[in-house]
């Protein structure tokens, strides 16, 4: 009876080894998979502020304020670090054109108000009207970069 317990406590050890590595391999699956989706995840929402900072700037949906601006810059940074560099060139030249943009606007704006500076006021309308199409390109350059990192082959 105990060598029978033996010979079978001897044929348990390698059917338990290989069920605990087959568990560490799913566990170390879906551990990647998870990684791979937080990434996505993070990656989207670069895209999402980025893109949403365009339209803001081009078609004056709105401003950027307190927690939208600290989200936005911050989005900016992490892009350093989520992102090939390629599409990082891209996320910062997006977001060089939109505070240009802005500050174009601002600036219009004040002269608005005083009638004497009307020869510049008429400057930055044209700088205005000028980047405008830029910052629609931008909106493609900006969605054609991110293809590339936010394809999910999976699924």
């Amino acid at each position: 009876m105990v060598n029978e317990l033996i010979q079978i406590s001897k044929l348990s050890l390698p059917v338990i080894a290989l069920a605990s590595v087959f568990i560490a391999w799913q566990q170390y699956s879906a551990n990647r998979e998870k990684l791979r989706l937080e990434l996505y995840d993070r990656r989207f929402k670069i895209y999402d502020l980025i893109v949403q900072s365009i339209y803001i700037a081009l078609y004056g949906l709105g401003e950027f304020e307190g927690d939208e601006l600290v989200q936005l810059y911050t989005a900016c940074n992490e892009a350093r670090f989520l992102l090939p560099d390629d599409i990082y060139k891209k996320v910062e030249k997006s977001q060089k054109h939109v505070r240009i943009h802005l500050e174009l606007i601002r600036r219009r704006e004040t002269l608005k108000e005083s009638s004497e500076n009307s020869e510049e006021f008429s400057k930055i309308q044209e700088m205005i009207e000028d980047s405008e199409p830029k910052l629609e390109c931008l909106v493609d350059e900006v969605t054609k970069a991110f293809d590339q990192v936010l394809k999910i082959k999976k699924f």
